[in-house]
């Protein structure tokens, strides 16, 4: 053999070895590492509850009626689209003759209205939600106040 050979041949052997732990090394490298996990865990919430404030604060009505009335609108402009969207696919036939073309076509035009369609109920569900919660902290805020 070599003096290349037998250098690689110990460096592998000292490596096997450095990474093979004594018995009980083993556990107790285990348990300080999730005694610390535990604790930068721990460190690293209180650091993002300081910096984000109360982390269980009511959100204010006038936030929640906003946020309502942007995502009204948004699911008006929506229902607008999609009716528009509609409309032009109703009012323009497929050229095509062939059945295959015809099946891919109707397939992308339902799709098309389908997504507008879901994006605009989603809108429209989250706008619904954020007035009943902007309602319920207006009555929640004024028996707060008075406890």
């Amino acid at each position: 053999m070599s003096d290349v050979d037998q250098n690689v041949d110990k460096q592998d052997n000292t490596e096997s070895q450095k990474s093979f732990p004594k018995e009980g090394e083993s556990e107790k490298k285990v348990a300080n590492s999730s005694v610390s996990d535990a604790a930068s865990d721990r460190d690293s919430a209180a650091a993002d509850g300081a910096s984000s404030g109360n982390a269980k604060s009511t959100p204010s009505p006038f936030n929640c009626i906003s946020g309502s009335a942007i995502a009204g609108s948004m699911a008006v402009g929506l229902y607008f689209l999609t009716t528009s969207i509609a409309g032009n696919f109703a009012a323009k036939p497929l050229a095509s003759t062939n059945p295959l073309a015809q099946n891919i076509s109707a397939l992308v035009r339902t799709t098309v209205v389908g997504v507008s369609a879901l994006g605009t109920g989603i809108f429209g569900i989250v706008a619904l939600g954020l007035l009943a919660l902007g309602i319920q902290t207006l009555v929640r805020g004024d028996r707060q106040s008075t406890t």
